[in-house]
C-alpha cells in the first residue's frame, strides 16, 4: 500500500510550490501526493495555468514527490456541474472538466476525481427527474472520458 498526502490541508497557506513541496516531503515524511484543483483552477487560461502547473511539478519532482492524482478540492462542492438545473452549467460543467484533465496532464499525473455534480431539491425528491439526471450524468461521463483517452 502506498500512502499518500491530499493537499486540501494546505490550500490559503502553503501555496509556493517549493515551499509547499518541502513541507510534504521533509514534514510528512511523503512521496505520494494527491493535488488539488485549489491550487490551480482549470478555469485559468491555459497559457499561465499550464506554466503553474509545471512550477508545482518542477517543486515536487525535485523533492522526489510524486502526483499520482489530482482532486478537484474544496470548490467544486459548490458547483452543480453535471447535475445542474440548467443544460448551460452542465455544458460548462464538460469543458470545466477537460480543462481539469488538462491540468492534471501538466502536473504529470493521468488520474482526476471530483464530485460530478449536485441535484436540486426539485429533481433530488422526484424520481422521474432523478432518473433522468443521471442517465444525463452517464452521458456526460461518457463523453469526459473519450476526451480523456485521445490527450497526450
Amino acid at each position: 500500500m502506498k500512502l499518500g498526502l491530499n493537499l486540501s490541508f494546505a490550500v490559503k497557506r502553503w501555496m509556493e510550490p517549493e515551499i509547499l513541496a518541502k513541507i510534504c516531503k521533509e514534514d510528512f515524511n511523503i512521496d505520494h501526493i494527491q493535488f488539488s484543483w485549489d491550487f490551480i483552477d482549470p478555469w485559468w487560461s491555459e497559457k499561465e495555468r499550464n506554466s503553474i502547473a509545471r512550477q508545482y511539478r518542477n517543486a515536487f519532482n525535485s523533492f522526489g514527490l510524486v502526483i499520482d492524482s489530482n482532486f478537484a478540492g474544496n470548490a467544486a462542492y459548490t458547483f452543480p456541474h453535471f447535475l445542474g438545473p440548467i443544460k448551460e452549467q452542465r455544458n460548462l460543467a464538460l469543458e470545466y472538466f477537460k480543462r481539469a484533465v488538462d491540468v492534471s496532464l501538466e502536473l504529470g499525473t493521468d488520474i482526476i476525481g471530483s464530485p460530478a455534480g449536485g441535484m436540486s431539491n426539485k429533481v433530488s425528491y422526484d424520481s422521474k427527474l432523478r432518473e433522468e439526471a443521471y442517465k444525463e450524468l452517464l452521458e456526460y461521463l461518457f463523453v469526459l472520458a473519450e476526451y480523456a483517452s485521445k490527450v497526450e
